[in-house]
């Protein structure tokens, strides 16, 4: 029996069919294999990432690049540079405290297509593999004294590192993962060695004395932690910082720091810690003051604000302390000024006032209206006669100048 041959026509479908079949499986393979390095790209990132964490809470510093290839990179080749990234901030290398930084140097920048949509700024490190190309696209440039990373996002074709086996732009695959300063410095736990102020925030009250604040003692106020300085003038031999108080009331006026404790207007005293003292008969009244402290070491500047509650009335009418009265006196250039105390009247300056009590309120006002009944209007100064009284002795001087939108007026304690 004779077998008929196959037809010429019949052969072609066959190998049609054969052709569709293998190349079917080679697009079934090929996304499987991109998968897979997709998956391994992953895996080597956060491998890395992991391991760079690691040697930051060791050693509190980051590793250079020689040290990541030798000691922790997860890619066993001699050309690593070729399929992966790792790129840290420089300053954070080479035992190098990382936690004594408030920022750095390295910075991401995130585009869509040419535009840059986003900057992340202080960033520590980054670390980026190679993905399904199979490309390693991800490279580091430097603008000054500024280091940036560049991320693509959707189908942007790039490719910003020449040291590949690949120079070729195609569309951005790399998986990068980038860690902050303030990252960083949690995973390592820097606030082990915070600078804080350790007082309560209320600070001792007093004991009913108008001589000295706390009798003859004072408030002592202490920092802790951080990076202090090493010992300066002051009269001990321990390690100091650097103060300085803001807002202080006025009758807390005798504030030592090595000298006196300076307003934080000028600048910063150096001490170990700095006492706080005062007369608190020129507070006039009984009340509750409230200032704060700033303190600074080698890095950081951090505040506190402090609350002083004076128990005795050392006003004229007080009960327990000082029955001195003020006396108050006014000058004034540039224009009319009109002052008023207690909020009674609206009298023309320049005046001189006596028989005033620490706690009475001066206000003086750059105009005076006609209706009604002749208010005072447009403060410009206000303060209570104790608080003008700097030096104790009971009396005390505004001078006032200027004239409309300009006019002030300032304390000249005589």
């Amino acid at each position: 029996m004779n077998r008929r041959a196959f037809t010429l026509i019949e052969l072609a479908i066959v190998l049609a069919i054969v052709g569709i079949l293998i190349g079917g499986s080679f697009k079934v393979l090929k996304s499987q294999m991109q998968k897979t390095d997709i998956l391994k790209a992953k895996e080597h990132v956060q491998t890395s990432k992991d391991a760079i964490i690691g040697y930051a809470m060791e050693y509190i510093d980051l590793p250079t690049w020689e040290e990541f290839d030798s000691n922790l990179s997860t890619i066993n080749a001699p050309d690593s540079n070729k399929t992966f990234f790792y790129f840290a901030a420089p300053e954070l290398q080479n035992d190098i405290d990382i936690c004594t930084f408030h920022e750095t140097s390295l910075e991401v920048r995130v585009y869509e297509g040419s535009t840059l949509s986003k900057t992340i700024p202080n960033i520590a490190f980054v670390v980026a593999s190679e993905s399904a190309n199979r490309n390693i696209q991800t490279n580091y440039s430097q603008s000054g004294s500024t280091y940036f990373v560049k991320i693509y996002r959707g189908a942007t074709q790039a490719d910003d590192n020449s040291a590949d086996y690949t120079d070729t732009s195609e569309t951005y695959d790399d998986i990068v993962r980038y860690v902050t300063l303030s990252e960083l410095q949690k995973q390592v736990d820097c606030s082990a060695n915070k600078l804080s102020i350790t007082n309560e925030y209320a600070l001792p009250r007093d004991i009913n004395t108008s001589t000295n604040y706390l009798g003859d003692g004072n408030a002592t106020i202490y920092a802790d932690g951080g990076y202090p300085l090493s010992d300066g003038g002051d009269d001990d031999t321990d390690e100091d910082y650097e103060w300085c108080i803001e807002n202080a009331p006025s009758w807390l006026n005798n504030n030592e720091c090595d000298g006196t404790l300076k307003d934080c207007s000028s600048g910063f005293s150096q001490c170990t810690s700095p006492s706080l003292d005062g007369n608190p008969s020129l507070r006039g009244s009984a009340g509750v003051d409230h200032f704060r402290i700033k303190v600074k070491d080698q890095v950081n500047t951090i505040s506190k604000s402090f609350t002083i509650t004076i128990d005795t009335d050392t006003s004229a009418s007080g009960s327990g302390g000082s029955t001195s009265t003020y006396s108050l006196t006014i000058n004034n250039s540039g224009g009319n000024k009109y002052y008023s105390i207690n909020g009674a009247g609206c009298t023309n300056i320049p005046a001189t006032e006596s028989g005033l009590n620490g706690g009475d309120s001066l206000k003086i006002y750059r105009s005076k209206s006609i209706l009604p009944l002749g208010n005072c209007s447009n403060e410009i100064f206000s303060d209570t006669i104790g608080n003008l009284d700097t030096n104790g002795n009971n009396a005390t001087q505004v001078d006032c100048s200027g004239s409309g939108s300009g006019s002030n007026c300032v304390n000249n304690d005589n």
